[in-house]
């Protein structure tokens, strides 16, 4: 089989150099992928190893199978349609023309581009089951592997488990249990990470509260309480002792949020069509190219495309910190670090604003 690796026209060190690793290709050859074909762009790679051929560098693998690396083409189309899985970049294009096709997909956002919503894209199209996203949240990442080895904790609104498998340099050194409301979802997140590993998924709403009281030693909530209609709900969803994150379009001024209804176009049989001249793929907010990914994989189908309309509450700045102390004065806990005569509170580590998404991290302590 074939596996096609591309950056866009960008520069992705980062990827090209993990896709040419030798652990990454064992596994797409034990995986049947015998041929590999990256698209570097400007990205550099160790080209020690590499014959170059012209304007590709070439080389043979022992026993069957070959990787070809090469800079840019006039167009990707002939290997998206000569690939059996390609892992790409985030770009809106790149994922909308391997989605027409119905090929599998690994998306890595490229954490390096300014200005850019390719992680925010990427995990709204992982969410809804579209893509495979590889690249956690940078800051849930640093904080899963912070946590002491031996500690079990819940990923609230787990979605496709991306953060189950965490940290990936102490396998199994933490045990995070995934909750969602989607059963489609939890069957990907039990397999998530790989390896014939099954995770710990449970199906139920967060705000269940379907937990015994103390029963986590830690918990992470990511994009989701944005999807909670009202402020008495969010609060709720944010009183077990939780670090949350919300993800807003931009990073807002007002003291008040935004309420949105954002329509979801799902077409039961996509369709290639003709891209659109004159239309740029930058501009857009991760939103609208949600969006306009729904929307360009329609077609004329016997049966006419559902519509769902999905509510997103998008935070202000300092509406989350608000609301965490909000839900911490609620349940009689002192707001800051330990002080003498009180007996339990909570302290907020940091909150702020990273890659369009704002979050806050607290720390739950107690004397006895």
């Amino acid at each position: 089989m074939h596996a096609f690796v591309t950056v866009g026209s960008t520069r992705f060190d980062a990827l090209v150099k993990h896709a040419l690793s030798d652990v990454v290709i064992d596994v797409l050859r034990t995986k049947g992928y015998s041929d590999i074909v990256v698209q570097c762009g400007n990205s550099d790679f160790d080209r020690s190893v590499y014959t170059l051929e012209g304007d590709t560098w070439t080389r043979n693998l022992e026993g069957e199978g070959s990787i070809e690396v090469w800079k840019f083409k006039p167009t990707l189309q002939q290997e998206y349609e000569r690939a059996d899985l390609v892992i790409s970049h985030a770009g809106s294009g790149t994922i909308l023309d391997v989605l027409r096709l119905k090929k599998p997909i690994i998306v890595v956002p490229n954490p390096t581009l300014l200005d850019n919503h390719q992680e925010e894209l990427a995990s709204a199209l992982a969410d809804t089951g579209h893509v495979k996203a590889a690249s956690p949240w940078p800051i849930i990442a640093q904080f899963l592997d912070s946590i002491p080895t031996g500690w079990v904790g819940l990923d609230s609104g787990t979605g496709n488990g991306k953060y189950l498998p965490l940290p990936h340099d102490r396998p199994g050194s933490i045990w995070t249990i995934g909750l969602d409301r989607s059963r489609n979802l939890l069957s990907i997140a039990r397999t998530a990470g790989g390896n014939n590993i099954t995770r710990e998924v449970v199906w139920g709403d967060v705000l269940g509260w379907q937990w015994r009281h103390g029963a986590f030693d830690y918990a992470i909530s990511i994009a989701t309480i944005h999807h909670l209609s009202t402020p008495e709900r969010r609060k709720l969803a944010v009183q077990d002792d939780l670090s949350k994150r919300a993800v807003p379009q931009n990073e807002r001024s007002e003291s008040h949020g935004q309420d949105v209804f954002v329509p979801w176009v799902l077409s039961s049989q996509p369709q290639p069509q003709p891209k659109q001249k004159g239309k740029t793929k930058q501009g857009r907010t991760p939103t609208e190219s949600v969006q306009q990914i729904a929307q360009d994989t329609q077609n004329v189908q016997d049966e006419p495309s559902k519509i769902f309309h999905r509510y997103y509450h998008m935070f202000a700045r300092g509406e989350l910190r608000e609301l965490v102390c909000e839900a911490a004065k609620d349940l009689h806990l002192h707001i800051g670090p330990p002080d003498v005569g009180v007996t339990q509170g909570i302290d907020i580590v940091q909150d702020g604003w990273e890659r369009s998404n704002y979050y806050v991290e607290l720390r739950r302590w107690e004397f006895r």
